[in-house]
C-alpha cells in the first residue's frame, strides 16, 4: 500500500501532497494565492520541452512483426488504464486533502 500516488508531471503538487500528508500541516508554499505562478513549473516545461528524452525516434526504421506490434498494442492499452487510474486516485485524494483543510493545493 501506498499514501500517496502521483503522476511525474504533477510531481510540484504531489511534493505538497506528500508533505501534508506525513506532516498533518500545509505549508504556506502549497497553498494557492491569487497573486501566485500557477504557469509551467520547472518539471512541466522540462517535459514540453524534452519529451524524447534526447532520443532520435526509431519507428519508421525498425519493422516490426505482427506479435510484436499486439503486444505493443497491448501495453499501451494497459499502461494508459494504468494512467487513468492514477490520474483519477491522485485528483480524488488532492480534492479530499483541499477539502479536509480548507485550502486549494497547488
Amino acid at each position: 500500500r501506498f499514501d500517496v500516488i502521483a503522476p511525474f508531471e504533477r510531481m510540484d503538487v504531489a511534493i505538497c501532497v506528500m508533505f501534508i500528508e506525513f506532516s498533518g500541516r500545509v505549508p504556506e508554499e502549497c497553498v494557492c494565492a491569487a497573486d501566485k505562478d500557477t504557469t509551467a513549473t520547472g518539471i512541466e516545461r522540462h517535459l514540453e520541452v524534452d519529451i524524447k528524452h534526447g532520443v532520435r525516434h526509431h519507428g519508421r526504421s525498425y519493422n516490426t512483426t505482427l506479435e510484436q506490434e499486439a503486444l505493443i498494442e497491448k501495453l499501451t492499452r494497459d499502461d494508459d488504464w494504468l494512467y487513468s487510474r492514477t490520474m483519477e486516485l491522485f485528483e480524488t485524494n488532492l480534492k479530499d486533502l483541499e477539502e479536509e483543510y480548507g485550502v486549494e493545493i497547488c
